[in-house]
């Protein structure tokens, strides 16, 4: 029976090590950031051209659009320093527009991010939106 448990217990092991490695941004850091940014950025089908920003951002006085945008809570993370990235996007708007994606990081972990449109207001869209966007014509449909 001992062998039975300690047999179970290793496969689970090896199994949680290997989603591990198949889904490293979902799970930590590593030394190169922008990598596992692009990764998380695929996952929605989005692709990053360059990094155009970063810094941390105190999440002290209330909700920003993004914030709300990018689905997080904001009373899990008030007074709290998160890391922001923002990325160029290589999808562009039909009118030619650009769109800027923003990462929020919280202890070395992608915790949520959302889109910029530019020209739109607010223009803070979550992340998944890239079909509706594309249905909806804002962007093309071969981005």
């Amino acid at each position: 029976m001992k062998v039975l448990l300690v047999g179970i217990f290793l496969v689970g092991l090896l199994a949680g090590f290997t989603y591990y490695l198949e889904h490293p941004a979902i799970i930590t850091m590593n030394e190169q950031p922008e990598d596992n940014h692009a990764f998380y950025l695929k996952k929605f089908g989005w692709h990053a051209v360059s990094k155009i920003g970063e810094n941390g951002e105190l999440i002290a006085h209330g909700e920003s659009a993004g914030f709300r945008a990018a689905g997080l809570n904001y009373d899990t993370y008030k007074n709290k320093m998160l890391k922001a990235h923002t990325y160029s996007l290589k999808e562009k708007q039909k009118n030619g527009n650009s769109i800027k994606a923003t990462l929020y990081e919280y202890n070395n972990r992608i915790i949520g991010g959302y889109c910029a449109l530019e020209g739109w207001t607010p223009g803070a869209v979550p992340l998944d939106s890239k079909k509706r966007l594309t249905e909806e014509g804002v962007l093309h449909a071969g981005d």
